[in-house]
């Protein structure tokens, strides 16, 4: 069966139940790339697919900053107050209620700020060079980001 859901960007969702609650997931993008799993439970099984395609785009993705935003967004849905900068040339920025995710494309950098309201300033939470995010530093910097 295959499903309207956008999991990842660029990739549609393919899934069967197989047996009694237990689901192949598989992600196919436009070029025909799969990434596939099977477990017991649509959400395991969509996680671990979800996982697989993300290292496939990230390894084969020269400048993966356009499909980043793209996924950040797609993760953090209407939690967005700003989103901007010149997604084309590999810097952007995305924020939520006090807090922002910069890419700084020409050092190849993710920087984390949360707003201090005492200080009145944004203070560095992390910074994480974009080669070495893996999937789940994506996932910690969505959770970061999300009110």
């Amino acid at each position: 069966m295959q499903a309207k859901l956008a999991v990842i960007p660029g990739w549609a969702l393919h899934f069967d139940e197989i047996s009694n609650n237990v689901f192949n997931v598989r992600l196919i993008d436009k070029h025909g790339r799969q990434a596939s799993s099977t477990e017991a439970g649509f959400e395991n099984a969509l996680a671990k697919a979800e996982e697989y395609a993300y290292g496939l785009e990230m390894s084969i993705n020269n400048y993966p900053n356009r499909f980043l935003f793209d996924y950040f967004l797609l993760k953090l849905g209407t939690a967005v107050t700003y989103k901007g900068g010149s997604v084309a040339y590999g810097s952007w920025a995305i924020a939520t209620e006090g807090k922002q995710l910069l890419l700084e494309g020409k050092d190849d950098l993710f920087v984390a700020k949360k707003w201090s309201a005492e200080n009145q300033e944004w203070t560095v939470e992390s910074i994480i060079e974009v080669p070495k995010l893996t999937f789940m530093e994506f996932k910690k910097l969505v959770s970061f980001l999300t009110p």
